[in-house]
């Protein structure tokens, strides 16, 4: 039995309040931008979350599929933990150039300059065989630099 709240972030699962796999309790984005001449733009832009939630998993010893004793895999609570918060902080350079048809941006990006390490998810590996639970955090990309160009048309008759 799935069904939501429209005014919450949670799911109600078999009568149970259950964050969903992307809630973020707290959220907080800035974004400035700041004109540098005619031509030239700088733009800072900061992005801040509480951490996603996660199911926790544990290896326990139970009865395996002929009843013997086995390593068996025990779920904690569904999105009962979560992930740390994330934080990322961004650099833009652009610069704009007038054409006879629109506009052409070339610009440089510094995606999280303090390369602060984001947790992105967990990595979770049972090997039955050997009755071993492996769980590794996955983490976003670090600090990440990279440039572009973008086109934009003038449109019809505007300025």
């Amino acid at each position: 039995d799935w069904s939501s709240d429209v005014c919450s972030s949670d799911l109600q699962i078999e009568g149970a309040w259950v964050p969903r796999r992307y809630d973020q309790r707290d959220t907080l984005n800035l974004d400035l931008d700041y004109r540098i001449g005619e031509h030239w733009r700088l733009n800072l832009a900061g992005r801040y979350h509480s951490g996603w939630p996660i199911t926790p998993v544990a290896l326990t010893e139970g009865d395996g599929d002929d009843g013997e004793p086995d390593e068996v895999l025990v779920f904690g609570p569904l999105n009962g933990e979560r992930l740390p918060a994330y934080r990322r902080l961004d650099l833009r350079a652009s610069r704009d150039w007038g054409v006879s048809f629109g506009t052409l941006t070339f610009f440089l990006d510094i995606q999280n300059v303090l390369d602060h390490r984001n947790a992105a998810g967990l990595d979770i590996a049972f090997d039955q065989e050997e009755g071993t639970l492996t769980v590794d955090r996955e983490y976003w990309v670090g600090f990440f630099p990279s440039a572009g160009v973008v086109f934009r048309f003038r449109g019809g008759s505007r300025p």
